[in-house]
């Protein structure tokens, strides 16, 4: 149950699957039967950081030979059906019998390049040596697939005759062509066909009455005629229907032969796509992690989540496009309940999300971007947020939002990360505050990791419960900023905006950043005063 409710779509896993560039079938195989490792399985996970670790490491000696391992994997083919039909031991065509040489073709470039690196060698690619003698009898090495004669001896001999018997036909035509060419004064095609303009009438008459030749076809202004096979040529044409017949089945044959000779080594062929999707799966999660500086998560013995300076991929991504960078985020969590606090636009869903996506990604097995992560694998991940509550079954946005808290309530104790973002914001505001401090009184004795965001004064004042206050607009002089309302205000928001977590020891209201955001946006100055007068007597109550 790692992923409770729809939470991997929230975290948006497909846009960081994405990012992982296979280059094989077999290895987007591999790639789509990802799976998290569980919480119980520290041991494996952390095998497969070390590998990861060592294969980035080759890559960066070895970067020319990685190149052209990329650039072979990128020729190999799916084979899934060839490999039923061998299964069932259905007779291959003579392409799917292409399609099995081209694959241990292209294994066997992949292992001459892969023998000058040791951490490949544990990956136990090997060459079908037996495969490529059995497509390649005649050791050609060439990229295509022919049923060489050398397979049947009853096929070279047919092979022979027909050769020979199409040469005394093609002989013979000529012969035949050469005769009437000369007899007639006729000029005559290789494909036997003779072109009379109409007005040779002398010709056509003579044409039409001949015996040797036979009327075709004819246009407005020519009439086209045809030398007529002579009858030994036809016996000869069907004699060659026949031989050719025999080719046919004899070939037949020897292509159930190889394919019954493939079914012997189908599993092998089968061990070696494996480790081929393998190969390419760790060096697509190598380079990712090189491509965002990623960092190799350490694992810990109690429930912990201490990450310094991370980055949330998607935002930075956006953030580029207006040339903006993302402020790294750093925060230290165990377990219990974290309230964020902020205003709109202010980063604590970001944070939040952030939060999410680290875990997903460690337990998925790869790194981080991040300068560090220190974590405990968790038993399940949920995320509870607005643009992700379903309203089926007629339920309101808090209805949805309950039942989904509902079904990963009862399993609070089982040292998971639960995530909620604006908890109870369906609602009117201070039954909201209610239901929200039960939640959190319930969930801070508990052995999951709970992270909540919220606008509600005090409920991150609860005894035992960690403030982290989004930066934000908190440290913009309002008074001396220059706002131009030509350009993009939200780029401006962007620009400004601090994502930057920091610890609230002492007793603090929700920051009230929208005011100063609502100025950014271009609201009216009247109007923006006249908010500050009612919320200081708001306040002042």
């Amino acid at each position: 149950m790692f992923f409770v409710a729809d939470s991997e779509k929230q975290l948006e896993l497909d846009y960081i699957l994405n990012k992982i560039k296979v280059q094989t079938p077999f290895g987007e195989k591999q790639k789509k039967a990802m799976r998290v490792y569980k919480a119980d399985e520290s041991s494996a996970l952390y095998a497969h950081y070390e590998t990861i670790e060592t294969l980035k490491n080759a890559m960066d000696k070895h970067p020319v030979t990685f190149k052209k391992i990329r650039e072979v994997m990128s020729h190999f083919k799916g084979i899934d059906l060839t490999l039923e039909r061998i299964y069932d031991l259905e007779v291959l065509s003579v392409t799917e019998l292409f399609e099995v040489k081209y694959f241990t073709f292209m294994l066997k470039q992949l292992v001459e390049l892969s023998k000058a690196i040791d951490v490949i060698k544990t990956y136990q690619l090997e060459r079908l040596t037996y495969i490529e003698k059995l497509l390649d009898p005649d050791d050609l090495e060439m990229n295509t697939f022919y049923l060489y004669d050398s397979y049947s001896e009853p096929l070279k001999v047919l092979r022979e005759q027909i050769k020979n018997l199409e040469s005394e036909i093609i002989t013979e035509k000529k012969l035949e062509r050469q005769k009437w060419s000369e007899k007639l004064n006729l000029k005559i095609r290789p494909n036997d066909e003779v072109i009379i303009e109409k007005h040779h009438k002398d010709i056509v008459e003579t044409l039409d009455a001949h015996d040797a030749f036979v009327y075709v076809s004819d246009t407005f202004m020519h009439r086209t005629y045809k030398v007529r096979t002579s009858e030994e040529a036809l016996l000869k044409a069907q004699e060659l229907s026949n031989l050719k017949l025999e080719e046919e089945q004899e070939e037949y044959k020897v292509r159930q032969f190889l394919t019954e000779r493939l079914s012997q080594h189908l599993y092998d062929i089968r061990i070696q796509i494996f480790c081929i999707g393998k190969l390419d799966l760790h060096m697509a999660q190598s380079y990712f992690a090189k491509a965002f500086h990623m960092v190799k998560p350490q694992l810990s013995n109690t429930t912990i989540f201490e990450m310094h300076e991370g980055i949330h991929l998607i935002v930075e991504e956006h953030l580029k496009q207006e040339n903006l960078d993302f402020i790294p985020i750093s925060m230290n969590l165990s377990s219990g309940v974290s309230c964020i606090t902020g205003a709109n636009m202010g980063g604590k869903t970001i944070g939040l999300r952030l939060i999410g996506q680290m875990v997903m990604m460690a337990q998925l097995g790869l790194f981080v971007p991040c300068q560090s992560l220190k974590f405990k694998p968790l038993n399940f991940v949920f995320l509870s947020a607005l643009d992700g509550q379903s309203i089926d079954r007629g339920l309101s946005t808090f209805g949805a939002e309950m039942v989904n808290l509902a079904s990963v309530l009862k399993h609070a104790n089982e040292e998971g990360l639960i995530l909620i973002d604006e908890l109870a914001r369906g609602t009117n505001p201070k039954e909201g505050y209610a239901i929200s401090k039960a939640i959190i009184n319930y969930l801070k004795s508990k052995s999951s990791i709970t992270v909540i965001t919220t606008h509600f004064d005090g409920l991150a004042d609860e005894k035992d419960v960690l403030h982290l206050q989004v930066t934000g607009l908190s440290e913009v002089d309002f008074e001396d900023l220059e706002i131009n309302f030509e350009q993009s205000n939200l780029e401006k928001v962007h620009q400004l905006m601090d994502y930057r977590l920091k610890v609230i020891t002492d007793k603090e209201s929700v920051p009230k950043d929208a005011i100063k955001i609502s100025k950014l946006m271009g609201i009216d100055e009247e109007i923006l005063e006249d908010a500050k007068c009612i919320l200081e007597r708001k306040e002042e109550k």
